[in-house]
């Protein structure tokens, strides 16, 4: 049997697979080697993972294909792949960034440029085999533009800053209780800020019909994007965008308008890359 995991920084999506049959699929929290030690790794997979999930199956996984956020690195990739060893010793493993994994779901085997916006974001030109090209993704702190930690941070910057509509403000407090202590234990104090961020994207896509604030705050971060990573791309224009993540299918109607305004052709939206890896 083979297993197949998607990792971003908030879940991870596991599927175990029998030949062409999905046997079971599980969520565990996110698996990034820059935001989890071997050890808290270790602590997922034994308690959570093997608990709820294939215990039964350890013997019987012959392959397992691990694409994560933070895995690029061979140094950080290792980390998942020594705790996967610890519990599936029989299997053979390949750990490998998230940005294949997505580019392998949403371009198949034709070229293109695959996108992940999801809590965090990235991008790279992709051959139909290999990533050949990749403008830095500098993270949740520095970049993750077009995503929905850093929709979440810009949402949390007005609303801190009252830059934006009091109506809107109020309707903020009353729905998630925010304050100014409460923003900053969580971003400054606790773990996973980016996480926390994030969780607000959800509370705009609630409202974001009603409130044209929110709108062009979506508007502006994939804007943001575009500029920051897509049009650095050589032959952007007449390359498609393939895009991978919750935030990218969520919005994808202000997605087109933004892909649009840059001379861009989006080919594909999907919200999850395990059905294209199945595939």
């Amino acid at each position: 049997m083979r297993l197949i995991a998607d990792s971003g920084s908030t879940k991870t999506d596991w599927l175990l697979l029998d030949q062409d049959q999905i046997v079971c699929e599980y969520q565990t929290v996110g698996l990034n080697p820059y935001l989890n030690t071997k050890e808290s790794i270790m602590d997922v997979l034994r308690n959570d993972l093997l608990a709820n999930f294939c215990a039964g199956n350890i013997k019987s996984t012959t392959s397992i294909e691990f694409y994560g956020a933070g895995c690029s690195v061979k140094s950080k990739s290792k980390l998942i792949e020594d705790a996967l060893h610890c519990f599936f010793p029989f299997a053979d493993i390949s750990v490998s960034h998230d940005l294949l994994g997505a580019a392998k779901a949403a371009c198949g085997n034709k070229p293109g440029i695959a996108i992940i916006l999801g809590t965090g974001s990235n991008s790279c030109y992709y051959d139909g085999e290999n990533i050949v090209n990749n403008v830095m993704s500098l993270g949740y702190i520095l970049g993750d533009e077009g995503s929905g930690c850093y929709m979440g941070k810009k949402l949390l910057q007005d609303y801190l800053n009252k830059d934006m509509p009091e109506n809107l403000r109020k309707l903020l407090f009353d729905d998630k209780r925010v304050t100014a202590e409460i923003i900053f234990d969580n971003v400054y104090k606790k773990v996973r800020p980016n996480k926390y961020m994030a969780s607000f994207s959800e509370w705009i896509g609630q409202n974001i019909k009603a409130h044209k604030y929110l709108q062009d705050l979506v508007f502006q971060s994939f804007d943001d994007f575009f500029k920051q990573h897509i049009i650095k791309y050589e032959k952007y224009k007449s390359l498609p965008l393939n895009i991978v993540g919750s935030v990218g299918y969520a919005y994808q109607d202000i997605l087109r308008k933004v892909a649009t305004k840059h001379g861009c052709n989006i080919s594909t939206i999907i919200k999850s890359p395990l059905e294209g890896l199945i595939k």
